[in-house]
Parts: structure tokens; sequence; C-alpha cells
């Protein structure tokens, strides 16, 4: 008895085309993707995309099959090993930066692990996705230095007037005094009038 599996065909033809396009998205992003599969504990270099390949020194076919441990930096190893270690443990996402020796110099990356879930078999694999995110750093940097030039020269700048605010405050006092004499001798109406002035003016600068 023949079954119509033309429906069939055509969905599994779409997953693949699907599969395909998620693919080739995945190799050809500028974030780094690797793959690694969980064995016993371990975490062996499965595949990787081309930006991974040129940045992260993944580029030669040797590596596939490598354990983590002999890919990463040992200062950073252990850290990066039990995060690794608590993704599976937990079935949960971590996230992290760390920094990267790469040809074109010291990277600051942005990853975040991902756990891949077998029905059957539990977790088999780990996704490793990384952003690049060295110029963010350095313009935080940049811009936190930045504020703590202004806030030094605007505490100068409360200093000096606070300084110069004392250092005013003394003669102008003595100003003040000798117009209030001044003001109550006998003067002629125009005189009377500058005397008032600066009176005026100190009470401005003394408040």
């Amino acid at each position: 008895v023949g079954r119509d599996v033309t429906e069939s065909h055509n969905q599994t033809a779409e997953l693949l085309a699907t599969e395909n396009i998620y693919t080739h998205v995945l190799e050809h992003t500028s974030d780094y993707l690797s793959v690694y599969r969980v064995n016993q504990g371990q975490f062996i270099l499965e595949s990787f995309n081309q930006s991974a390949a040129k940045n992260q020194g993944f580029g030669h076919p040797r590596l596939i099959g490598k354990n983590l441990r002999d890919l990463l930096d040992l200062g950073q190893a252990d850290d990066i090993i039990s995060r690794f270690q608590r993704s599976i443990t937990t079935n949960t996402i971590q996230s992290f930066e760390e920094t990267l020796d790469s040809p074109g110099g010291s990277l600051t990356l942005s990853t975040t692990i991902v756990p891949i879930h077998d029905p059957v078999q539990g977790i088999t694999r780990v996704v490793a996705l990384s952003r690049d995110i060295t110029k963010l750093k350095r313009t935080e940097k940049a811009l936190r230095e930045e504020k703590r030039n202004a806030e030094s020269a605007n505490m100068a700048k409360s200093d000096f007037l606070a300084s110069m605010s004392h250092e005013l405050r003394t003669p102008l006092n003595v100003i003040m005094g000798m117009s209030q004499l001044l003001g109550r001798s006998q003067m002629k109406p125009e005189h009377l009038r500058l005397v008032e002035s600066i009176q005026r003016s100190g009470k401005v600068l003394l408040a």
C-alpha cells in the first residue's frame, strides 16, 4: 500500500533550509562562536566559526579535539572552566567578561555560555558565544577619566573661590567700616551718594 510522504518530505526540506540559514549566519557573524563536547566533565573543542578562527587563534585544524583547559590562558583557566561546569550542573546560561591575547592585540570579550540539552543523553554540548567589547571598555575608561578630571577641576575651582572669598572679605570689611564712618560725617550730597554706592556694592560682595 502506497503512502503519500510529500508533506513529510516538504517539512524535512524546510527544516534543512532553516538549519542552513542559521548555520550560515553563525558562521559569518562577527561574534566568536565555539562548540564544546561534554566528555566526563571535560570540554572538548568540536567546532568554531570564522571569527573565532581569526581572532581566538582557533584556525589550526589540530585544535579540534583539544581540551578547553589547553586552549585557555593559565591565569583565567580555573575561573572560566568553573563557569562551564556551573553551566552544565545547573543547566543555566552563564555570562562573564574575559581577556584574550589575539594576533591583533589584547581583547576584552563578553562571553555567554549556553548548555545544549539532549532529551535522552542530557547536556552533551556547550556553546560559547563571545563578543568583542574592547572599544566599549576603552570608551568607558575614557569617560571615567574625563569625569574624574572634571570633578577635580570643579573641586579646584571651589577651593580657589573659597580662598579668594576669604582673602577678599578682610579688606572689604575694612572698606565697609571706613565707608560707614564717612557716611556719618558732613559731606556734600554727591559724595554721600558715592559712599552709599560703596556700601551697597560691599554688601553684595560679602553676601
